[in-house]
């Protein structure tokens, strides 16, 4: 989908008043665009969430989840990654295998940690299970805007995907029966510093996941045509055109 150019929009200021002004002045526009987008992200998350249930993530088989057995395998994490919801409501492609907790290397034909350690074959079920029940429990908590739970709390960390963003906040939107969240990882960068941060500061107790949450219930209260789907495609405009114009 094309970028709307800096000719169709001009560059807004960084603050909440800065985007409300910058939204109603282009508001046909982007919300043209946007619902386009919107239309596609909807059937992808609906084949996703019949496919991959919520409560499938809790009795996934290893090889259901890992990337690195090849694109025939259609796990969950090349599925999300890399192939059929690739596009579902934001990428998260780049970096390494790792950001999923445990993943395939084809090279050394074992299974490896986030840290790219192989893992010794008598904790591999022990570490997986621990992993589902941490992938489980924060999209649970995230989708119930349970923020003050420890699984949240930046000081511990108790939960090993608090640090993945970008998968996290994927899921959050796709599994929210309500649109809660936007399909953007306000932790990429420079943006949360010199971006998001500006709009809703952030918290101790969930991170960038409330600071997500916020930012959406904010807008979406002001301008109640806005849910976290079409501010998926909203908010990136913005965040293009404050940040790279």
């Amino acid at each position: 989908m094309e970028e709307l150019t800096d000719s169709q929009i001009n560059k807004p200021e960084i603050s909440f008043a800065g985007f409300s002004k910058w939204y109603e002045e282009n508001k046909s526009d982007l919300l043209k665009e946007a619902n386009k987008w919107k239309k596609q992200n909807e059937k992808l998350t609906s084949e996703f969430l019949t496919e991959w249930p919520l409560e499938r993530l809790r009795t996934l088989k290893i090889d259901e989840y890992v990337i690195g057995k090849g694109s025939q395998n259609k796990s969950f994490c090349h599925e999300i990654e890399n192939g059929k919801y690739a596009k579902m409501y934001l990428g998260i492609g780049g970096g390494n295998a790792g950001k999923f907790g445990i993943y395939w290397s084809k090279k050394a034909q074992t299974y490896y940690d986030q840290n790219n350690r192989a893992i010794p074959a008598d904790e591999l079920d022990e570490k997986f299970t621990l992993l589902k029940k941490d992938l489980f429990l924060i999209i649970k908590k995230g989708i119930s805007s349970e923020f003050s739970d420890d699984v949240f709390n930046s000081s511990i960390r108790a939960n090993s995907f608090f640090n993945r963003s970008a998968l996290v906040t994927k899921l959050l939107c796709a599994y929210s029966k309500k649109e809660i969240f936007s399909g953007i990882n306000m932790n990429k960068g420079k943006d949360l510093r010199e971006l998001w941060d500006k709009l809703v500061k952030l918290n101790t107790n969930g991170w960038v996941y409330k600071q997500n949450f916020d930012i959406t219930a904010a807008i979406s209260n002001k301008y109640p045509e806005l849910d976290g789907s079409l501010l998926s495609r909203i908010l990136w405009q913005y965040r293009n055109a404050v940040l790279t114009s």
